[in-house]
């Protein structure tokens, strides 16, 4: 089992990704019987390595609820590594459902309650929180709140990194055949990441660049796949937004090429999809058109938990077809967008298809 969650963190996460979808009974199974005979440290390994498949497979709805059983379980008895690791995952679920300030409050209560613990050492627990708290607060838009918060995380990886590999990080990514494989360096890299998306919000984009930069270094020199295509495409979208559009399109391609060996079509598409809006603005439509059918096929369209990005989809192809003055097959993609925002109550979403069908009808 703990193979498996470090192949889930490797360059052979594809092949643990397709060997937990067989065994999915076996591991629900396992996990139950873990709670049932109190062995809750075991049960706590098994389930965060079923979430983390969980939320690679796109299966966000499945995700929530099983992070919420988990922490339910886990928080029963005492305060440990396993409950606080829990009570930052729950929290995470709550902001992807669109609950920010209740995400915001329980981590800050988590923080909180770590700082003063005297139960096990909170110094790793205490980071990935602080981490998730930047990470919350970013993506729900308030990267003036977020970015002091991530510059500190940023911080406290960089003191774990130092205490495990006895190395400063700029020493150890000098070094020829540097490891880079623990999993402080892993979480090092994600922080850096979320600090350049911060910075690149409302900073100098050439900050925001070299750090995803460095992130991706450490992505590579790990072998992570996944990492390593989010780190491409943030790098992308940096270069994109900076106008160097032909880089940008290499690096998206690069991405999609990581995300494919990671195994994760809902990445994959996400990527798609973005490498399809570069073609809109490089007025290649036929190549965006293409960009999004191919997005659409990584979702799936009968996909539950993928209903958000096949509706931003159905809008982007719209898109396309209202530049190439096709109104009538514009107007066919805004109205499947504003159905399925109705559908899952998206009212921002659901407003900016009623406008872009209104401008089509005038057309």
């Amino acid at each position: 089992m703990q193979s498996l969650d470090q192949a889930l963190r490797s360059d052979q996460s594809r092949a643990a990704l397709a060997i937990i979808d067989r065994e999915v009974m076996n591991w629900r199974t396992a996990v139950r019987w873990a709670i049932t005979d109190g062995k809750r440290k075991i049960a706590a390994e098994l389930g965060d390595t079923f979430s983390r498949f969980l939320e690679r497979c796109g299966r966000l709805s499945e995700y929530n609820v099983w992070v919420r059983v988990l922490r339910n379980a886990i928080s029963q008895v005492n305060f440990t590594e396993e409950s606080a690791a829990y009570e930052r995952e729950h929290a995470w679920t709550l902001s992807i459902q669109g609950d920010m300030q209740g995400a915001v409050s329980k981590l800050e209560s988590l923080i909180q309650r770590l700082t003063h613990t005297v139960e096990f050492d909170p110094t790793f627990q205490l980071a990935t929180a602080t981490a998730m708290l930047g990470r919350v607060l970013n993506s729900g838009s308030a990267h003036a709140l977020a970015f002091p918060i991530l510059q500190k995380s940023v911080s406290m990886w960089e003191q774990l990194v130092e205490h495990t590999c006895g190395q400063s990080l700029d020493l150890l990514l000098k070094t020829p055949g540097h490891d880079l494989a623990s999993t402080e360096h892993g979480n090092l890299s994600a922080a850096m990441g979320d600090l350049a998306n911060a910075i690149f919000k409302f900073g100098p984009p050439e900050d925001a660049l070299k750090l995803a930069e460095i992130a991706l270094q450490i992505d590579m020199g790990r072998g992570n796949h996944h990492a390593i295509a989010n780190s491409q495409g943030q790098c992308a979208s940096i270069l994109m937004a900076e106008n160097r559009h032909r880089e940008a399109d290499s690096r998206y391609e690069l991405a999609r090429v990581a995300a494919r060996e990671a195994g994760d079509e809902v990445l994959e598409g996400s990527l798609f999809q973005h490498q399809g809006i570069l073609a809109i603005e490089r007025n290649q439509l036929e190549l965006a058109t293409h960009c999004f059918q191919q997005a659409l096929q990584r979702f799936g369209m009968q996909s539950s938990g993928n209903v958000g990005h096949i509706m931003r989809t159905y809008n982007l192809l719209g898109v396309v077809e209202q530049k190439a003055s096709r109104h009538p097959e514009a107007r066919t993609w805004y109205e499947k967008s504003r159905e399925m925002a109705r559908r899952i109550k998206d009212t921002i979403s659901f407003s900016g298809a009623l406008r872009n069908l209104a401008i089509a009808l005038q057309l």
